[in-house]
């Protein structure tokens, strides 16, 4: 089992007809209004995103896999008590796509944060890192950069 490619984005739709999936403003960095809030205290910013993964398995591997998704900052500490977890509906076949709401994004004010994807037979584990996506959280005005072609 594998995470082939795991993104943040701003928002996602499935195609009912082709199960095709378009994603909306994929997410590196995002630059907050106002100014930073207290480094020590934990803040929910109501940002609306979606975590979209996309799974491989072996074709004779039908074992049940759940992933868990969580946000640590730089120095690797949790910013939430319980992590998200939902269990990979493979559906028989060797691949499948995963898509978690995530309304709101615990912040400790600026900085470099990571969603840590793991991945486990069971609801409670063990779990074993299968993906990291980095997300820089900037605060004040963000940046305007016009391209112009002659």
């Amino acid at each position: 089992m594998r995470n082939i490619w795991s993104l943040l984005a701003q928002g996602s739709s499935v195609d009912c007809e082709t199960n095709q999936v378009s994603i909306f403003n994929v997410l590196e960095n995002v630059t907050l209004p106002g100014a930073p809030p207290n480094p020590n205290a934990l803040s929910f910013v109501p940002l609306g995103t979606v975590l979209i993964s996309h799974w491989e398995r072996a074709i004779d591997d039908s074992r049940p896999y759940f992933l868990r998704a969580q946000i640590v900052n730089a120095q690797d500490e949790p910013l939430i008590a319980v992590p998200v977890v939902k269990q990979i509906d493979f559906k028989n076949l060797a691949k499948a796509r995963t898509r978690v709401q995530m309304p709101v994004l615990p912040i400790k004010g600026e900085g470099r944060y990571h969603i840590v994807l793991d991945v486990g037979g069971t609801e409670n584990g063990p779990f074993e890192e299968a993906n990291r996506i980095i997300l820089d959280v900037f605060f004040g005005q963000p940046e305007t950069t016009l391209a112009f072609s002659r």
